[in-house]
């Protein structure tokens, strides 16, 4: 079965895109934006990360206290993701099997699947070009003759 598609862009990355659709949202939960405590858990080498992407997010609004775990994780697997790359770059990216098969190295299939986790926690936060790629750098509305649909809509009504 099919899934439900994609999630719904959250509110505040509506409003710095420009988008009509950001005025629609009055019942969803809002957060008040700030720069999250790194977690216990997360190992000292992370911490600097964290504190960093907390800052860099929180200058858009896209942060809040309850956004500490998700972002920790998205910093714990950048770190093991740069661990993994040095380590692999002495043991080679291909294996040759008993049966003389040469196979990718289960090293690099594991970073490569940290990587898929990077990219996934990456566009919840609008880290990655293609999540980025409609905001603008100032919060608000665009004119209403950019807003597309949003300028038929107000015609209409």
């Amino acid at each position: 079965m099919a899934g439900k598609g994609p999630p719904p862009t959250p509110t505040n990355i509506l409003k710095l895109r420009g988008s009509w659709r950001a005025d629609e949202r009055a019942d969803e939960p809002q957060i008040l934006p700030c720069i999250p405590d790194a977690p216990d858990w997360l190992p000292e080498e992370c911490k600097v990360d964290f504190t960093k992407t907390a800052r860099e997010l929180d200058k858009s609004r896209l942060i809040g206290e309850i956004d500490a775990e998700c972002l920790a994780t998205l910093v714990y697997f950048r770190y093991r993701f740069h661990i993994g790359v040095a380590e692999l770059e002495g043991s080679g990216h291909v294996i040759e099997t008993m049966k003389g098969d040469i196979k990718v190295a289960p090293e690099l299939k594991a970073l490569i699947e940290i990587a898929n986790h990077i990219d996934k926690l990456s566009r919840l936060f609008g880290m990655s070009p293609s999540a980025r790629a409609g905001l603008s750098p100032v919060m608000g509305k665009k004119k209403q003759k950019e807003q597309g649909l949003g300028s038929f809509r107000a015609k209409e009504a």
